[in-house]
């Protein structure tokens, strides 16, 4: 039975809550910060949005002010065949055209708000964590779940090199924990970020790999730490509860209809990167 640690004080219209967990916090969090209900349009608002192709090769450094001061043996992951000129291959494409329109958002007409939700979502109003002038990131959900896509992602190191080039921040997180030590004084998170360098997801160590930080933590805590001082344009896991936990506690699924846009569009259901298990009540 999964753990919550608090109770949540109101809820949305719609929402039923399984029988064996805390109710979620559904209020709004606060008035600085806008909702997004045509948040799945906003790639449409970059006119030059390159292609996939075309970015790769021929996107310039990007310049944004103040947002920019703002190992363990494994089996490499499948690419797609060699070729400089050639697109992204796979579900990662799709990730990274997303980026390229967010990014262009920062530098252009502004990106208010980050694709993740603020604590304690009103599912009739969903409102977004705002972005200011923070420095752009993208998170990704280390765990493996039992129901999610099988298979890993191709192209996947490719994209986050390409995303690391264009000054987008790669941010892992993981319920394994980050305390603790192994012979070598290393925890599971770390040794996690080895098998993230040995495979090629992180060859020059740049990543941030967030982990539990002690037996009262959760995942959804980890995410929000990581997001305080960074706009996260995009986030990716093999769960819907990777992008909030509020997924794991919906009986009537199309309760949260309005968050229905976000998929495939900030919100990105792939392969886990790693053969490494989510852990149960986190």
């Amino acid at each position: 039975m999964r753990r919550t640690r608090a109770l949540w004080t109101s809820v949305a219209a719609g929402l039923a809550l399984s029988g064996c967990a805390a109710a979620i916090p559904i209020v709004a969090a606060g008035t600085i910060l806008s909702q997004r209900g045509n948040k799945d349009k906003a790639p449409a608002e970059t006119k030059d949005t390159p292609a996939p192709d075309a970015a790769e090769n021929a996107r310039p450094a990007r310049k944004r002010g103040s947002a920019a001061n703002a190992p363990a043996d494994a089996t490499p992951l499948p690419v797609a065949p060699e070729g400089t000129e050639r697109p992204l291959e796979g579900p990662v494409a799709e990730v990274r055209t997303f980026a390229l329109a967010q990014l262009e958002r920062i530098d252009g007409t502004g990106l208010a708000d980050s694709v993740m939700l603020v604590p304690r979502p009103d599912l009739n109003a969903p409102r977004y964590r705002p972005c200011g002038t923070l420095p752009p990131a993208v998170m990704i959900d280390l765990d493996r779940h039992e129901s999610g896509p099988a298979g890993v992602p191709v192209d996947l190191a490719r994209a986050l090199s390409l995303l690391r080039k264009d000054e987008v921040s790669i941010v892992w997180v993981t319920r394994a924990a980050a305390y603790g030590g192994d012979a070598e004084g290393k925890s599971p998170a770390v040794r996690l970020h080895d098998t993230l360098v040995a495979q090629g997801l992180d060859p020059d160590r740049k990543d941030l790999v967030l982990g539990m930080r002690n037996g009262d933590d959760r995942i959804q805590e980890v995410r929000q730490d990581a997001a305080y001082d960074r706009c996260i344009i995009a986030m990716i896991g093999d769960a819907k509860s990777d992008m909030d936990e509020l997924f794991d506690y919906l009986k009537v699924p199309e309760a949260a209809y309005l968050l229905e846009t976000n998929w495939d569009a900030g919100w990105f259901l792939l392969p886990a990167p790693l053969a490494e298990p989510a852990k149960e009540g986190n």
